[in-house]
């Protein structure tokens, strides 16, 4: 139970400190105070979580089926800001201060960070420690993926001179890819009488599809042309596109020849 609290304590902590470092950097971009207010877009997944925390608290339920909300309320308050940050020219953000690009890709990186958070302090590691494993680690690493892709709008005019239209790509298909992220916390249904919890099947065919589609792919290409064009090469990343493609083709293969897909748990 300590662990519990700790780390939902934890997790308000960097929630917060997340929102005032993007309003630090909306006020940098933009050198206009009034920006600083669309941090703001990121109070509804945080007030949803707390008001999850309570009832847990209350009533003992880790409120699972129902964490996919909180996600999806934060990625749309995320994107509303880092949106609007690198819509700007980061390119020029000063390395000397300490709201530099540094800063600004360590507040990204806090995105993962809150998603392993929310899923051990809603999910139980020790008694469901595959599924929050496998939770965890694959939409961790996709959005780590999206923040890989931002990061080159970082180097915009410094190491590269990236064409507007790339710009604009990368900026749209990593937010989608942030988006897209709480689809994977929706697709178990849990079934507390068998004691399983099970894919729901048209919701993983379609996380599947727009994940390799709308996300993997076109950072495939996109990831394809900087390394042409601009000798920028990121392969590790590379090589992740095209593992996450052809781990969606599976997943729906799996999906559409099986009539099963529950797995034992505990809760």
């Amino acid at each position: 139970m300590i662990f519990l609290i700790i780390g939902r304590i934890v997790f308000f902590g960097v929630y917060v400190f997340q929102m005032v470092s993007l309003a630090m950097y909306l006020r940098s971009v933009y050198h206009d105070p009034d920006m600083a207010h669309l941090v703001w877009a990121q109070v509804p997944g945080l007030l949803t979580w707390l008001g999850f925390a309570f009832y847990s608290c209350c009533f003992g339920e880790r409120q699972f089926k129902r964490m996919w909300i909180v996600w999806a309320l934060y990625t749309i308050g995320f994107v509303t800001p880092v949106g609007a940050i690198f819509s700007q020219d980061v390119g020029k953000l000063d390395k000397s201060k300490f709201f530099g690009p540094n800063v600004l890709k360590a507040t990204l990186c806090l995105a993962p960070a809150l998603l392993v958070l929310l899923i051990n302090t809603t999910l139980s590691a020790k008694k469901n420690p595959k599924l929050v494993e496998r939770l965890s680690i694959t939409i961790a690493v996709d959005l780590f993926d999206g923040i890989e892709m931002l990061e080159v709008l970082i180097y915009q005019g410094k190491e590269l001179e990236i064409s507007k239209s790339i710009m604009v790509a990368i900026l749209f298909f990593a937010s989608l890819c942030f988006l897209v992220s709480s689809m994977a916390l929706c697709e178990f249904k849990f079934i507390r009488h068998y004691n399983k919890v099970k894919n729901r099947r048209y919701t993983t065919l379609l996380r599947a599809g727009i994940q390799s589609a709308s996300v993997n792919l076109p950072f495939l290409i996109l990831r394809g042309i900087i390394w042409d064009k601009y000798s920028f090469s990121a392969p590790i990343f590379i090589t992740k596109n095209v593992l996450s493609i052809a781990s969606c083709i599976i997943d729906i293969i799996f999906v559409c020849n099986t009539d099963d897909t529950s797995e034992e748990f505990v809760i």
